[in-house]
C-alpha cells in the first residue's frame, strides 16, 4: 500500500499552492525547501528518496535532486518553514504524507525554525488539521492564539468552541474590532504542553501578562469561577518572574470568590488565604481578570479586548 501511495502522489501533476492553505501531499518540480535538511543521500528513484523519508523518524519532506540522484531528508515541510520553500531548477520538492513526528503547537514548530516568522502554519490534533495563528517573535516565540476576547459579551468564558471562523481556522489574529472566537479547552489542553504557560494580552491598554498552573496546564478551565479554578502563579516580564502568596510558586495562589462566582479563570490577588489579601506587584497598573460576568462587565475585566496564547 505504502509504494502504491507514493507512485500515486508522484504521476500528479505538479503545481504550485498558497503556502499557507497547501495540506495534500503533491510533488512539486522546480521547488526545494533550504536550510532544512537532515541527511542527504544517494536514491536512484524520487520513489525510492520518499521510502527514505517515512523510514526516519524526524523527515518531514524531501527535496530530489534529479542530477546526481541526490535526496535531501528535511526535518521540516513547506507548511511550518513557507519562507524556505524556494524555486530551484532541477529539484523536486515533496511533503511526507505520514510523517512520524506531529507538529501540535507553534512552539513545536519554533523547535524545528528557530527563525520562523509570525503568521498562519498548520497543525495536528485529534488527527486533524487545525490552521492557527503562530506569533513567534515576542516573548520568545511559539505561541499559539487560541482565543480572541470581545469587549462586548463573555463568551470566552465557555469551555467549548466558540464562533469559529472556519471549520479548520478557529480564531483569527485581529488587532482592533476583536470578535470573540476560541478554540475549545481540550484542544487548548492539547496545545499548551510545551511550557504550559498562559499569555493573555490586553489589547486595550497594551499590556501582557503570563498565567501558569503549577500542576498542569490540563486543568485550565474557562468556565471555572473562585475556588473551583486551579492555583496558579503570575509574571508581568519575560523572561519570567513568577509571583505568588505565602504558598510559594510550586503551589501557587487561589484566587477570590463572591456569591455570584464573579471572579473567573485568572486573576492577579488572592482569596486572603494567608491571612491577608495577596496582590501581584503590578496589580494596581497592569492588572488582568480574564472574567468578570458580573453587572455590565464583559470581556477582560473591565470591558477590555483581548488575545490568549499559549505555550
Amino acid at each position: 500500500m505504502l509504494l502504491y501511495s507514493f507512485i500515486w502522489i508522484l504521476i500528479q501533476p505538479s503545481a504550485s499552492c498558497n503556502l499557507s492553505k497547501c495540506t495534500e501531499t503533491s510533488s512539486v518540480q522546480r521547488y526545494r525547501l533550504e536550510g532544512h535538511v537532515l541527511i542527504e543521500r544517494r536514491a536512484e528513484t524520487m520513489l525510492e528518496c520518499a521510502q527514505f523519508c517515512n523510514q526516519t523518524q524526524e523527515c518531514l519532506s524531501v527535496n530530489y535532486k534529479l542530477l546526481g540522484q541526490i535526496c535531501e531528508l528535511n526535518r521540516a515541510d513547506v507548511h511550518i518553514a513557507p519562507h524556505n520553500y524556494l524555486p530551484a531548477r532541477g529539484y523536486v520538492y515533496l511533503d511526507n504524507p505520514w510523517p512520524k513526528v506531529k507538529m501540535k503547537s507553534c512552539a513545536s514548530i519554533k523547535d524545528i525554525v528557530s527563525n520562523a516568522e509570525s503568521g498562519y502554519y498548520w497543525i495536528e490534533l485529534w488527527q486533524e488539521k487545525k490552521e492557527v495563528f503562530c506569533e513567534m517573535i515576542n516573548f520568545g516565540g511559539g505561541w499559539t492564539l487560541v482565543a480572541s476576547i470581545s469587549s462586548s459579551n463573555n463568551n470566552h468564558l465557555l469551555r467549548t468552541e466558540v464562533n469559529c471562523l472556519l471549520p479548520n481556522r478557529c480564531v483569527e489574529n485581529v488587532s482592533s474590532d476583536i470578535p470573540t472566537r476560541k478554540m475549545s479547552d481540550k484542544d487548548i489542553h492539547a496545545i499548551a504542553t510545551t511550557e504550559g504557560t498562559f499569555r493573555v494580552d490586553q489589547v486595550s491598554n497594551g499590556f501582557t501578562a503570563f498565567f501558569k498552573i503549577p500542576i498542569g496546564a490540563h486543568l485550565f478551565n474557562s468556565e471555572c469561577f473562585g475556588a473551583s479554578c486551579p492555583r496558579m502563579i503570575v509574571s508581568h516580564s519575560y523572561p519570567y518572574q513568577w509571583e505568588s502568596n505565602c504558598k510559594g510558586t510550586e503551589l501557587g495562589y487561589q484566587i477570590t470568590d463572591t456569591p455570584n462566582h464573579c471572579y473567573r479563570v485568572f486573576d492577579m490577588h488572592d482569596n486572603g488565604e494567608c491571612g491577608h489579601n495577596w496582590f501581584s506587584s503590578k496589580y494596581v497598573t497592569n492588572r488582568v481578570l480574564y472574567g468578570f460576568p458580573c453587572g455590565s462587565f464583559s470581556g477582560i475585566y473591565s470591558n477590555k479586548q483581548g488575545l490568549l496564547f499559549v505555550k
